[in-house]
């Protein structure tokens, strides 16, 4: 499996948990933009997550201060939960890019170690 056929299933089954599971709509909104944000950067290019991540939190903090009204809070939180699926997709990225030798995490998630095995078909005996 390439790494772009890697980042396609987990953009896969997180729109299917974000449609089974997110019933309030401006949030689904947003996890299913951050999901097309995903699919549009390059999967074997990590600074290229690693910039985007940086400019979509910088105009997150921006959007928290200020205006409490429902529609900024709820424009707030479709943000969010778009640069949330960005980074639930980068941090699987990483251990595909570790495991691949594009580029070593120092750090990556348990539950994105496990995902990344799962998807690729390691079983807990072959892993050690």
């Amino acid at each position: 499996m390439t790494i772009q056929e890697f980042r396609d299933e987990v953009i896969r089954r997180g729109i299917a948990s974000v449609e089974q599971h997110e019933t309030r709509e401006h949030r689904r909104r947003g996890c299913l933009v951050g999901f097309a944000l995903a699919r549009r950067l390059d999967a074997e290019n990590p600074n290229e997550w690693d910039v985007a991540l940086t400019e979509r939190r910088a105009r997150e903090n921006e959007l928290c201060g200020g205006d409490q009204s429902q529609a900024a809070v709820e424009n707030y939180w479709e943000y969010h939960c778009a640069t949330a699926q960005v980074e639930h997709v980068y941090e699987r990225l990483k251990v595909a890019w570790d495991v691949n030798g594009v580029r070593p995490a120092p750090t990556v998630s348990a539950r994105a170690a496990m995902q990344y095995a799962e998807i690729v078909g390691i079983k807990p005996e072959e892993a050690t």
